[in-house]
């Protein structure tokens, strides 16, 4: 059951992506942008990083899993990604939450190819012997 917190995470992700869309839409039929329309993947990206509730991270992985891969490793692939996605695999164990943790693993097995990153990102502390080493 989600709490209040979750609910309004993941309404509000979905009201930033539906805004970004629509934003979108507009200035292809408008002859003056008025706006800097942000891309896709720079906002999934900003959420990423600022995903506070399994709700929210549940939401956004399926987002995510949904880039290309090779846009979603320029960021989820880095050290800094790799710590993020290692703290929500951590979070989702400690509180039973399989389906994030299983989208949480298809996330690393797309962006784990920078292994030195893998390693240095802590993920690898957890889970003696390191599959990634």
């Amino acid at each position: 059951m989600q709490t209040g917190s979750e609910r309004n995470e993941v309404k509000d992700m979905s009201n930033r992506l539906e805004a970004r869309e629509l934003s979108t839409a507009l200035s292809k039929n408008s002859s003056d942008a008025m706006y800097p329309i942000v891309s896709k993947e720079s906002l999934l990206q900003e959420m990423f990083f600022n995903a506070k509730t399994t709700s929210g991270r549940l939401h956004l992985a399926k987002e995510l899993l949904k880039l290309p891969t090779d846009v979603l490793k320029s960021f989820a692939g880095s050290k800094e990604g790799l710590s993020t996605l290692y703290s929500w695999i951590l979070d989702s164990l400690g509180k039973n939450a399989t389906q994030l943790l299983r989208h949480c693993v298809r996330l690393l097995v797309l962006v784990s190819t920078d292994l030195v990153a893998v390693r240095l990102s802590g993920l690898c502390s957890s889970m003696p012997p390191c599959p990634f080493k």
